[in-house]
């Protein structure tokens, strides 16, 4: 009966709930940091399919800043056009940061993250 027991006798019983089924799904333990990581070959895809989706949005940065005159460029509003890219490039550059660094707490790429959302979805 639960309704006799103390708060800490509550907890404990659901700590000891939740560690049993942790035991269940994980009968030899956690996985270990080299399950949590992808494979250096498909890192290296992955920054190379990066790198790629980058230089596709320089060409779009270039082609707008050589055609802003064209009418429908102008029709389009290039800053904004350019703000947004600028955004998703700032997003692509996560990838790249995780890619080349070990440091998992690194603030560039946090920060990176959170200006780039902002400028591409504003």
């Amino acid at each position: 009966n639960i309704t006799n027991l103390s708060a800490k006798e509550v907890l404990d019983q659901i700590a000891a709930e939740e560690q049993r089924t942790i035991d269940a799904a994980y009968p030899l333990g956690p996985p270990g940091p080299e399950l949590r990581r992808a494979s250096e070959s498909a890192s290296y895809v992955f920054i190379v399919l990066t790198l790629l989706s980058m230089i596709g949005m320089a060409a779009i940065i270039a082609m707008l800043i050589i055609k802003r005159n064209h009418i429908q460029i102008k029709a389009s509003s290039p800053l904004f056009s350019l703000i947004s890219i600028f955004g998703a490039l700032l997003l692509l550059s996560v990838n790249l940061i995780r890619g080349f660094t070990a440091d998992d707490n690194c603030m560039l790429e946090v920060w990176f993250f959170g200006v780039g959302f902002i400028l591409l979805f504003r």
